[in-house]
C-alpha cells in the first residue's frame, strides 16, 4: 500500500515537473530573443558604418580594430557582441521552427547556462491547459515512475547479492576455522 502511494506521489511529481517544460521552452526561447534584440542594437552603428561603406560587418570591425586606442576597445566590445548575435541567431531559428517532438533536442543542442539563468528568474509555473502541456506531463510522470522503478529495482538486486556475499563468506569461514 505505501509502496502504491509512494509511486503515485512520484508519478504526480513527475507529471508537474514534466508539465512546466512547455513554459520552460517559452520563456528560454523569449529570452534569446531579448538577446538577440538586445545585441543587435548594441550593433546598430556600425552596421550603418558597414552598409554606407559596401562592406561586411566583420570587415568594419576590422577597421575599428586597425585604429588602436579608444578604437580597439570599442571593436572588442563590438566584436564580442557580433559574436554572440551570429550564435543566437540561428539558435533562435532552431528553437522557434522545432516541433513538439523535437523541442528537447532543440533545447539540448541550442543550451546556453546564462540564459538558461536569465530564464528561470523570471519563470512562473504553468498549468498545462494544452495538448503539449499534457503530453509533456504524461512523459514527465511515466519518465520519473520508471526511473524510480528502476532505482528500487538495482537497489534490491544490489541487496539481494550483499546478503549472498555475506551468507557465502560466513559459511566459507565456518568451515575454515572447524
Amino acid at each position: 500500500m505505501l509502496s502504491r502511494l509512494i509511486h503515485a506521489l512520484t508519478a504526480l511529481a513527475g507529471g508537474a515537473a514534466g508539465a512546466q517544460v512547455p513554459a520552460l521552452y517559452a520563456r528560454y526561447t523569449h529570452e534569446v530573443g531579448a538577446r538577440i534584440r538586445q545585441a543587435s542594437e548594441g550593433l546598430d552603428a556600425i552596421t550603418g558604418y558597414a552598409e554606407r561603406q559596401g562592406i561586411a560587418v566583420h570587415e568594419a570591425l576590422n577597421r575599428l580594430r586597425a585604429k588602436g586606442g579608444v578604437a580597439e576597445a570599442a571593436y572588442r566590445d563590438l566584436h564580442e557582441t557580433y559574436t554572440t548575435l551570429e550564435r543566437l541567431e540561428p539558435a533562435y531559428t532552431a528553437l522557434t521552427n522545432a516541433g513538439p517532438l523535437v523541442r528537447p533536442v532543440v533545447f539540448v543542442r541550442h543550451f546556453d547556462p546564462t540564459i538558461a539563468e536569465a530564464a528561470l528568474a523570471d519563470f512562473s509555473p504553468a498549468l498545462p491547459l494544452s495538448a503539449t502541456g499534457a503530453a509533456y506531463a504524461a512523459v514527465g510522470a511515466v519518465a520519473v515512475l520508471l526511473a524510480t522503478r528502476g532505482g528500487h529495482m538495482l537497489c534490491t538486486r544490489a541487496a539481494r547479492g550483499l546478503r549472498r556475499a555475506r551468507t557465502k563468506i560466513t559459511s566459507t569461514h565456518g568451515t575454515d576455522h572447524a
